[in-house]
């Protein structure tokens, strides 16, 4: 039977509904509808600003907007061509005078330029735009802070509660441990109530909450009024209480008790054990023991085996008196209700004080104002503002929707032609429960509407694929209660399953030949004939079975035998990006993941639910950010070197305890990664990390989870840099990581849901919620019989009519309703999974059984495609073999439906390597070369053997900040020996004191503060650097070393320094003597390191040997920092402290040590830098600047020296021919090729 064409004959006005099948043109009917209402099409013409489109997410909204707005375009071009293909567009065309047409045109073009202010929104936006317009009528504030709903501000509220009750002096308050036990049990299960829009009930009755304190109370006043007979007969434990207890460990010794697998009977043997130590120590006036009631005889019956259950007459009495106290009354659901309510007002309270929203918040407050005082002069004001309203996707409403919608567009008449409300869904496809929608809400408002249509015409699948899944649900629907389980005894079903049309598509699947066979069935037998095939056998085959058989299309794809035949046009080939496996969670993709990863085929997996912070790499990054914020603490370093993020082996972490320089360049690299932190973010600093360590290269050597890893890593940073916005410092930023990562409950925030990590031509591992609005060409489902065994264990959710409930005491009734929507919203969602397929579908059916018993049949009711199926049986109390059931199936449509019987092992095809992973030709690069450019420092030169190439041609602020880093930590000392030193070294005092990166920062930064206090000053008053070295000291845990660090301090303020022909001391330099950290900058232009090498070793210490430096090129800028530049007798001097270890007693520094040691660690090259920048500084302000006069070297000062004979001070002068050679050369001029 043909369907009218929606588009050309529904009524613009009153109340209507439009249910759209899968794949039938809901959102080309949507925009259809759209062009009516602007163009004034029997009814009156409306603006974009004037129609309000409301739909759920901010995706759909875009594809609304980029639809309605290529409509629009296509229609105007059509207006002034006067024609167009498209039937409808022609239609419209028609519908006009020829006179208008150009005027009609121009309407178009207008309303297309006008989309950017198009009231198109989610529903949540729609509402914070009309509260903050209307916030008079409304009642709400002009500015309010909305996001997504805060699981922290959540958790914090539900501590408040538990602090207020739990930490309270209480003697019953061991009652509350006997509800909830601990505070991460308390608050997973409220966190799962309070997520559940549905009243609380018990037993399907309404809940009376009482607070924990009342409930305490209650059982004292019961324990000591009507239970003073139970007290009494504890009192009488000191005479029979050995014969009892005698009793009691026999059944537990010898066996009586049931299994522990029997629900109950571990918890009860336990308390046993618990009560004959509790019991006997009972005095009068106290609290009962905990659980008393485990040693009631009718309790002890049911956990014990027939005729085994211990008796005694102690036992029987305490069974009458508990009888005659009336027990104790079950308040767990009046708590729970407490619990619910309370931490709602909290975090109410918490959101006014804060002045915040979550999304939902806002849908309260509109359903509230327009419920209100004000509530009528709102909805007249809406009503204006958006006459006419088209929500999209309406059958994932929820309650608080669906009020708002009938409260403002409710009273729309059929008979007003300026306003209507348009509902627009598919009640087949509510399958987002789980985010608040609730289908009831849909047949709700389905039925207040003056009208429904239905779209017909499937233009998704092709022809044999809409006839397959056709067959498949009209079998279905010939059960009792229909396809999809809504049929009522004598009633017509609320949710029938409508046949749809087909327009078929231009392109065909052809494989091995002939057109593919559109649905598929895999039928695993072994659960026939007695076999019991459980849930994970099941999952295993049909895992395997989806892997073989996407590896044989592609195989055949390979050899042209799996082809794409389109009219008018070549056959392409099945493309892996053609496949997606749909699946219900994530457990069951990784079993196929992990198939296809053995067949070698790459695959991708895209959950709609799973957050980023769930992930390995959340929690490692978290570790790694740590040892990067605190780059002095060894412990954090290496805790963040051994994640797997960087991969290293045990050896290499071995060697970072072994090799010194080691785990000295790693102190080096962080450091230098901090700087960049603070500098750019760390959205810079995270990519500069995995540039450095080379981590994409070693992560995507991993064919499986490599592109995972790294995506999961480039989001992250996004996510901190975004988020370090609000945060004031690293420490802070890591505080707010580490709280996401130990999140149990997380808000439905599209930022943090795992992205896709590839576009590549891949198989799509997708779960079936995420797969709703897309489409593929090919689909397999293997888990269709896969199902969970409610029980009535817990609290369960079912309807009262239209009212969503949760019950918290399950009785058999609520466990029958809640399993029958369970299996509606199964058979939904299975909908939702066949109906992606364009050309060709499998599903994975099997007879599985529940639990362990063999005679137990198959639970074919339990799943939705064993509940289609038995629409087939005659009798559903002793249902056919499945084998049977499919074969009917089979011939109602044997040209479409196949079935293939599976062995329990399945093969294994191999796809060579190039068929698993054909990657695309690389993109040639067009623009111009740059040329490098970067910014170096002494610590970039000194590291001989290292090649930086284009790592250092990288963004110059990048590299300013790790060289400024690197200056700061560099050669302070030797490798770090840590308190081992003391064992190491014989010599005693400051020669004992530990060497490394982080001791000789902390020497370099005692002196930086008595140089910027005043070095005379500072020795002539030292109690304010004493007190400064105490504290230090202290905080770092060396306060052992504090008298001598203070001793060693002052020594070296005022020794004496030999410079030639002049001494002096330190504290000798008054202040404008000399600058601490003094930082420079000059140009590099095209410098060659093997030249600069080449100069330094011809004019230093006769040529004598060192290492060489890397070959490189040093071009943009020089700089560093000097740790002391001062003047004396009219000359200046370089001075570098040097903290390194080169004895166990002063004479070990002489000169000649300690030129070998400046030999050794090449700082012939820092003081040639240090001097050159000197002496480019005082030639630009000292007028008659001579370098023989004006100045006077280089000092390295070994502080561990201070005492020797020469007071640890090196002293050199470097010549000024080297110096002007060096001036040249990082000029551009000259010396370029030096020998």
């Amino acid at each position: 039977m043909s369907q009218p064409n929606l588009i050309q004959s529904l009524p613009l006005h009153g109340r209507r509904l439009i249910e759209a099948s899968a794949g039938t043109g809901k959102t080309y009917t949507l925009a259809g509808l759209y062009l009516r209402l602007v163009l004034g099409v029997d009814c009156p013409a409306r603006m974009p600003p004037d129609i309000l489109v409301l739909t759920f997410t901010r995706a759909a909204t875009r594809e609304l907007r980029d639809r309605i707005r290529s409509r629009l375009v296509e229609a105007a071009q059509a207006f002034r061509q006067g024609h167009s293909k498209d039937d409808n567009l022609q239609w419209l065309v028609d519908y006009f005078p020829p006179q208008r047409l150009p005027a009609c045109a121009r309407l178009l073009d207008v309303a297309a330029g006008w989309m950017d202010e198009a009231a198109i929104h989610t529903i949540h936006a729609w509402c914070q735009t009309m509260l903050r317009q209307h916030a008079f009528d409304s009642g709400s504030l002009f500015d309010q802070d909305v996001d997504a709903p805060d699981p922290l501000l959540a958790q914090h509220a539900v501590a408040d509660y538990w602090r207020r009750w739990w930490y309270r002096d209480h003697p019953y308050r061991r009652h509350l441990a006997q509800w909830v036990g601990s505070f991460d049990e308390f608050s997973r299960q409220l966190h799962a109530l309070r997520r559940s829009a549905a009243t609380l009930v018990a037993a399907g009755e309404p809940i009376e909450p009482i607070s924990p304190g009342d409930f305490m109370e209650e059982r004292r006043g019961l324990e000591q009024g009507p239970g003073q007979v139970v007290a009494e007969l504890l009192q009488a434990w000191s005479e029979q209480g050995d014969e009892v207890a005698e009793c009691l460990l026999i059944a537990l010794d010898q066996g009586h008790f049931y299994a522990d697998s029997k629900s109950g009977v571990p918890a009860t043997k336990a308390a046993i054990r618990r009560l004959l130590e509790e019991i006997p120590a009972w005095q009068p006036g106290q609290p009962f023991p905990a659980d008393l009631d485990q040693l009631l005889p009718s309790h002890l019956q049911a956990m014990c085996k027939k005729n085994k259950a211990p008796a005694h007459p102690w036992l029987e009495q305490l069974e009458a008196a508990w009888a005659q106290m009336g027990g104790y009354l079950d308040r767990r659901a009046g708590l729970w209700q407490h619990a619910v309510d309370s931490v709602n007002a909290l975090l109410e309270n918490e959101k006014q004080r804060a002045n915040a929203l979550d999304f939902d918040d806002l849908l309260i407050q509109l359903d509230e104002a327009l419920s209100g005082p004000g509530g009528d002069a709102l909805r007249q004001t809406l009503l204006a503002q958006y006459p006419i309203a088209l929500v999209d996707e309406f059958q994932d409403t929820d309650p608080v929707q669906f009020r708002i919608f009938r409260r403002v567009w409710g009273a729309a008449a059929d008979d007003d032609p300026s306003r209507g409300l348009f509902l627009i869904g598919d009640p087949k496809q509510s399958i987002y429960s789980f985010r608040g929608a609730d289908i009831h809400a849909y047949l709700e408002a389905r039925d207040s509407t003056d009208s429904r249509h239905s779209l017909g015409r499937n233009f998704r699948s092709s022809t044999a694929m809409v006839d397959a899944v056709n067959a498949l649900f009209e079998a279905g629907d010939q059960h009792p209660q229909g396809a999809f389980a809504f049929a009522q005894p004598g009633q017509p079903s609320a949710l029938p399953f409508e046949r749809v049309e087909a327009e078929g598509r231009k392109e065909t699947l052809i494989i091995n030949g002939r057109p593919a066979i559109p649905m598929t069935m895999w039928y695993h037998p072994e659960g026939e004939s007695g076999n019991n095939l459980g849930l994970g056998d099941y999952r295993a085959v049909m895992a395997e079975q989806a892997a073989e058989t996407i590896a044989d299309l592609l195989r055949q794809a390979e050899q042209g035998q799996a082809v794409f035949e389109v009219e008018d046009g070549p056959a392409r080939p099945l493309r892996p990006a053609d496949i997606a496996v749909l699946v219900r969670k994530t457990s069951q993709a990784n079993l196929v993941l992990r198939a296809l990863r053995r067949r070698g085929v790459a695959a991708v997996y895209l959950s709609d639910r799973e957050s980023i912070f769930d992930s390995d790499q959340a929690r490692e990054l978290c570790l790694v950010l740590k040892g990067i914020a605190e780059p002095g603490d060894e412990l954090s370093l290496r805790t963040a070197l051994a994640t797997r993020l960087f991969g290293l082996s045990p050896a290499e972490l071995d060697a970072l305890n072994q090799d010194e320089q080691l785990i000295e360049a790693a102190f080096e690299r962080f450091a230098g990664l901090l700087a960049l932190w603070r500098q750019k973010g760390v959205l810079a600093m995270v990519q500069r990390l995995l540039d450095l360590y080379q981590l994409p290269a070693r992560l995507l050597a991993d064919a499986g989870q490599g592109e995972r890893a790294l995506t999961n890593l480039l989001h992250l940073a996004e996510l901190l840099q975004g988020e370090s916005q609000a945060l004031d410092g690293e420490q802070a930023l890591i505080q707010w990581l580490a709280e996401q990562v130990q999140l149990d409950q997380r808000g439905q925030d599209d930022e943090q849901q795992l992205r896709l990590e590839s576009d590549a031509e891949l198989v799509r591992v997708v779960t079936c919620h995420a797969a709703k609005g897309l489409e593929y060409p090919l689909v397999l489902v293997p888990f269709v019989c896969d199902y969970r065994e409610a029980k009535a264990d817990g609290p369960l959710g079912y309807h009262d009519g239209h009212r969503p409930v949760l019950d918290l005491d399950p009785d058999a009734e609520a466990l029958a309703r809640h399993q029958l929507e369970s299996l509606q919203e199964e058979l939904r969602l299975f909908y939702v999974a066949v109906t992606r397929a364009r050309h060709a579908c499998w599903l994975g059916v099997a007879p599985v059984r529940s639990g362990n018993a063999r005679k137990q049949p198959p639970a074919l009711e339990r799943y939705p495609f064993g509940h289609l199926l038995l629409g087939l049986a005659d009798e559903l109390g002793k249902p056919p073999p499945m084998s049977e059931l499919l074969d009917a199936l089979q011939c109602r449509a044997p040209d479409l439906i196949k079935r293939i019987d599976l062995s329990s092992s399945v093969s294994t095809t191999r796809l060579p390597a190039a068929a698993a992973r054909a990657l695309a030709p690389a993109r040639q690069y067009q623009g111009h070369p740059r040329q490098p450019w970067w910014i170096a420092s002494y610590s970039a030169l000194k590291q001989v053997g290292a090649v930086p190439g284009e790592d250092q041609a990288a963004d110059a602020a990048e590299n300013a900040a790790e060289d400024q880093a690197r200056e700061e930590a560099i050669d302070r000392s030797e490798p770090s020996v840590g308190q081992s030193a003391v064992g190491r070294f014989r010599g005693q005092g400051i020669h004992a004191f530990p060497a490394g990166p982080r001791p000789g920062t902390f020497l370099h930064g005692l002196l930086e503060w008595a140089g910027r206090q005043g070095l005379a000053e500072t020795l002539a008053r030292p109690a304010a650097f004493l007190a400064e070295i105490d504290k230090r000291c202290r905080l770092r845990g060396w306060g052992h070393w504090s008298q001598v660090l203070q001793g060693w301090m002052l020594e070296q303020l005022s020794q004496t320094m030999v410079l030639g022909e002049e001494r002096l001391s330190l504290a000798e330099l008054a202040v404008g003597q000399y600058t601490p950290e003094l930082e420079f900058w000059f140009q590099a232009s095209q410098v060659q390191t093997e030249t600069l090498d080449r100069l330094v070793r011809r004019a230093t210490f006769d040529g004598a040997p060192r290492k060489p430096l890397a070959r490189n090129q040093l071009n943009g800028m020089m700089r560093g920092f000097i740790d002391l530049v001062f003047a004396h007798q009219g000359r200046y001097y370089v001075l570098d402290y040097k903290s390194n270890r080169l004895g166990d007693s002063a004479e070990a520094y002489n000169r000649e040590v300690m030129q070998a040691s400046v030999l050794d660690k090449r700082y012939d090259l820092q003081f040639a830098v240090y001097t050159l920048a000197l002496h480019r500084l005082l030639k630009s302000r000292v007028a008659d600047y001579d370098y023989e006069r004006h100045v006077g070297g280089s000092v390295y000062l070994y502080l561990r020296g201070c005492g020797s004979p020469g007071g640890g001070v090196f002293h050199y002068r470097p010549t000024r021919a080297l110096i002007e050679s060096l001036d040249r050369l990082f000029a551009g001029r000259g010396d370029r090729h030096a020998a």
